[in-house]
């Protein structure tokens, strides 16, 4: 099964696509090598710091209104009857618990069922919901309550002929949900958010309208779905990994393409210790490439200001729009330094 996400919150994929664009556009493909590595960026909110142990539950409760899940297939409508809201809403606070629990500040608490009545809007709030929240939250030992509190969704289904022959299909899932992060102790709403995820899956094959595997699998995407979203509000509230792109010069002078061997090997320390030896050339796109690959190996190492540096050479070398746009993902990262600690270790207030 081949997934395809198309999510608002990525916004590093704009930077990354002109990154490669410009980089095709002005080198040649024998000279570089792609690769991918995470790199920790800090959440968009910042949590005070008397928020350390964080109580999740959800007021997805099954009724006659959310049992049909709408489908849309070959542009008609049918509903899937069976039960699975509130396991979709659990799956989603599954990975948020996993989420927020790698940031050694928080603690996650999430009861094996945790289904609590509160409204779905903070508007629709009142005495007795604060109070109600206030006792689950002592009941549980727990600084604040983070609450799934609303979920819609809705499936499309079509399938298309397959260049190579056969059919494949596409499941697009439409996901809504909306979170709540309340400290009652304070009386203080710290988020509020609705999520809108949509999310295709590429499946091998078909089914027709009545057979039991497109439910089935409808199901089983919908479960995943939930599991996303719930990774995407963690990326809200802590500190999380993201893929980026890079690119490494391999080739160019043999200084270069051994150095390139030891940083394939994970070595690049030595790799950058050889790529010093380019800068002794006249030629100031090698010196650029090498310059720009010991900016990597910095990089790498979490040497950031040193990696700006050798960065800032490889631009004053070889001006053009890949070193000026890998210069600005390296500023970014240094900026984004100070923002990790503090919400890693908690901001004083």
């Amino acid at each position: 099964m081949k997934t395809i996400r198309n999510r608002k919150f990525f916004r590093k994929a704009t930077l990354l696509i002109v990154f490669c664009l410009f980089f095709i556009s002005f080198h040649s493909c024998k000279t570089y090598e792609s690769f991918n590595i995470d790199v920790l960026e800090p959440a968009e909110i910042v949590v005070p710091q008397s928020i350390q142990k964080v109580l999740l539950a959800h007021s997805i409760v099954e009724t006659d209104s959310n049992r049909k899940t709408p489908y849309e297939i070959y542009n008609s409508s049918y509903h899937d009857t069976v039960f699975y809201d509130t396991a979709a809403a659990e799956a989603a606070l599954v990975n948020l618990a996993g989420i927020l629990n790698y940031n050694p500040r928080f603690e996650a608490v999430l009861p094996d069922t945790l289904q609590v009545q509160l409204p779905s809007h903070a508007d629709q709030f009142t005495y007795f919901h604060l109070d109600k929240t206030r006792k689950l939250c002592s009941d549980y030992q727990t600084d604040a309550l983070l609450l799934l509190s609303w979920m819609d969704k809705k499936i499309e289904y079509d399938i298309f002929s397959s260049y190579l022959g056969g059919y494949y299909s596409i499941y697009t899932i439409y996901l809504k949900t909306r979170w709540m992060f309340i400290d009652p102790f304070r009386s203080k709403l710290i988020d509020q958010i609705l999520l809108t995820d949509t999310l295709y899956y590429q499946i091998d094959g078909y089914w027709g309208t009545n057979e039991e595997g497109l439910y089935l699998t409808g199901r089983e995407l919908i479960q995943a779905a939930a599991e996303e979203t719930g990774l995407r509000y963690g990326s809200r509230i802590t500190p999380h990994f993201v893929e980026s792109g890079r690119i490494i010069f391999k080739s160019g002078d043999k200084y270069l393409r051994k150095g390139f061997i030891k940083a394939e090997e994970g070595k690049w320390k030595e790799a950058a210790m050889i790529w010093q030896n380019t800068l002794n050339r006249n030629n100031s796109a090698a010196r650029a490439r090498a310059s720009f690959n010991i900016a990597l190996a910095n990089e790498m190492e979490g040497l950031l200001e040193p990696a700006i540096e050798w960065a800032n050479h490889s631009y004053s070398y070889f001006p053009d729009s890949i070193n000026y746009t890998y210069l600005s993902i390296l500023k970014e990262r240094l900026l984004q330094q100070e923002k990790l600690i503090l919400q890693l270790e908690g901001e004083n207030q």
